[in-house]
Formats: C-alpha cells, structure tokens, sequence
C-alpha cells in the first residue's frame, strides 16, 4: 500500500461496502477513506464507524453525497479537491437484491458506474479503481457456461430487453 493512500467509497452502508471500508482502516493505519453516502444512510454509517476503533473512525470521512447522481452530487469544488487527493476508488455501489425495479437498478448500477469511471479520469494520483461487480454465477458449474444454458430468475431485469453493447 503507498503511503498515505486516500481511497474513495461507494456504497455505504451495504454490507460489502462496511467490509471493503472496516478492511481498508484495518489493514493500513495510513489509508484514509472518504466514503460517499446518501443523508438518508447516515444513522447507518455513524453505527458502523461507532465499531470500529477511534485511530480507524478518525481516518474515514463521510461525505454528503450520491453516487448515481453527477459528480457525486458534490460540488464543483468538492469534486476537485477529491480528485486531486484519491489514490484508490473502491466502487461498492449497487443493487442486487431480485426484486429491485429497472430503473433504480439502472440508476445505481449504471449511472453509478458511469460517475466512478468519470471521477476516476479526473483523479490526478489515481493508482487503482477497484470495481467492485454485481454479476452472479449460476450454479457449480465449471469451464464455458453460455448465457443461453442458464435458466434466469424471474426477476425484472428478465423483463427487460438487452442494452446495445458499446
């Protein structure tokens, strides 16, 4: 891990994102983490950094924000100074739960994405964009698995016709 490591967070307060965010301070007693969350998630986000150790607490920063929205929903000035200082993004923001509806999923998944990868461009120390992904496996299965082969959930993403791939 570089020296002061500064790493963005999407997602809190999924589980996956409580765990990427726990490991981070954990592991290296000189990352800090800026962790984008929604307001309404705050009550959530102040219990889990009520569990972790006070050198671990200090070092996480929780910034008033949304990772579907533009820029995080930052400020232009508040987008800046992250970008100048993030060494690693961690990109935990999803939803993957079956009976999520298209167009929050698309929001989230997609918009999401689309805002990490743009944040990641702008970062100027940038070392490593960690993405964290909503595909699943079906089943024990091993070598090729075609998409066709595998039985859907009945979910409303089967509902919905497949994007044009870019």
């Amino acid at each position: 891990m570089v020296p002061d490591d500064t790493v963005l967070l999407t997602g809190l307060p999924s589980l996956l994102a409580r765990t990427v965010c726990t490991e981070l301070v954990q592991s290296d007693p000189r990352t800090r983490v800026h962790a984008i969350v929604r307001s309404r998630h705050s009550k959530e986000v102040d219990a889990l950094l009520r569990n972790l150790a006070p050198d671990q607490r200090k070092r996480v920063n929780v910034v008033d924000g949304d990772a579907s929205a533009i820029d995080f929903g930052l400020s232009g000035a508040e987008f800046k100074a992250l970008a100048r200082e993030v060494t690693r993004i961690h990109h935990c923001a999803q939803l993957s739960h079956l009976a999520v509806d298209i167009k929050g999923a698309e929001r989230v998944n997609v918009g999401a994405a689309r805002e990490a990868l743009e944040f990641a461009n702008t970062c100027t120390r940038l070392s490593a964009l960690v993405f964290h992904s909503t595909a699943y496996v079906s089943g024990n299965r091993s070598g090729l698995v075609r998409e066709d082969a595998v039985k859907p959930f009945a979910t409303s993403w089967k509902k919905r016709p497949r994007a044009p791939r870019r």
